[in-house]
């Protein structure tokens, strides 16, 4: 959740310490702050230690893979509608991969 509220100090952190990395879980429900903290990270050169995530899937998995696909659809549909909205950079093909799976499998030695 990109340590909502407090965003700007978790860059902060991660600009010194580089095995510090964060999501964009529970991030949707503010989409132009997500927009915002993205070019921030961007700006940062932190966007390559940020990766999406579905935080609690439950017991219901039935209800929450649908929910997922629309998140994911929503970041790559909507995001950059609203960056290039705001007048900020709109992330690139790469950005949006990282964002969604390569980030990840880095962290992760996949």
């Amino acid at each position: 959740h990109l340590g909502f509220p407090w965003t700007e100090e978790l860059f902060g952190v991660m600009a010194s310490c580089p095995n510090v990395w964060t999501d964009i879980s529970m991030s949707r429900a503010r989409p132009h702050l997500l927009a915002w903290n993205l070019t921030m990270a961007r700006d940062y050169g932190l966007l390559d230690r940020i990766t999406w995530g579905t935080d609690y899937v439950g017991k219901w998995v039935d209800q929450w893979v649908p929910a997922v696909k629309a998140d994911v659809e929503w970041l790559r549909a909507e995001l950059n509608p609203i960056m290039k909205r705001c007048g900020w950079p709109e992330l690139t093909d790469e950005e949006m991969d990282g964002l969604l799976r390569g980030n990840s499998a880095r962290l992760w030695g996949l």
